[in-house]
């Protein structure tokens, strides 16, 4: 299942391709990693810095500031991409997005539309020390194509938005969401009394 908690929702095409994987034998949590990872590499690809590592992806997932001179001068489309791309692809931590590449190296390589490490760098320590050595740009290899327009739609659509429903708030229940400071997204917990629940709804009557 496609988890998040941001304002937009991945387009049809998305889901429907991740269902296609699962049918296909490839795992749910797989599929998932498969198309997050790979949209994070169709970003830089769509931005033109497919010629940087492989390992670089979650600075531009992570809304930090980055003096590089191909981002100084960004169309509204490579905008818009990034923006997509930021609510698709929830590893915009360094360690987090390091994290996923180990992961999408344990997909076997027939699934996938890059190949990182040599086949015969089979140890996965051998394997991590090559990912910052890695190029984009020289480990694509479109197998499949059917993944590759799934990643062009994404970047370039406009996403709809995450319609929820909410009920009325509860006394004595807690409730958790994230707050984005400007250094870091802090977990948040909070819960109202029967009071704070009685006193806001005679304001608002």
């Amino acid at each position: 299942m496609f988890r998040h908690s941001n304002l937009f929702v991945p387009p049809k095409c998305f889901k429907q391709r991740l269902e296609e994987l699962k049918s296909n034998g490839l795992s749910s949590s797989q599929s998932l990693l498969l198309l997050q990872v790979e949209l994070g590499f169709a970003l830089m690809e769509y931005l033109h810095l497919d010629d940087e590592p492989v390992v670089s992806v979650w600075a531009i997932l992570s809304s930090m500031p980055i003096r590089h001179p191909r981002l100084q001068m960004l169309t509204d489309k490579q905008r818009r991409a990034i923006a997509n791309a930021r609510q698709l692809i929830p590893y915009a931590a360094r360690f987090a997005w390091r994290g996923a590449l180990t992961d999408y190296l344990e997909i076997d390589v027939s699934w996938r539309n890059y190949k990182l490490v040599p086949q015969y760098a089979d140890e996965p320590d051998d394997q991590l020390d090559r990912l910052n050595d890695q190029i984009i740009a020289a480990s694509k290899q479109t197998d499949h194509q059917a993944n590759q327009s799934v990643y062009d739609y994404c970047l370039t659509c406009q996403l709809e938005f995450n319609l929820r429903e909410c009920g009325p708030v509860e006394a004595n229940v807690t409730y958790k969401f994230e707050a984005k400071t400007e250094r870091e997204i802090l977990p948040v917990s909070v819960s109202f009394a029967e009071s704070h629940i009685n006193t806001a709804m005679q304001k608002k009557l």
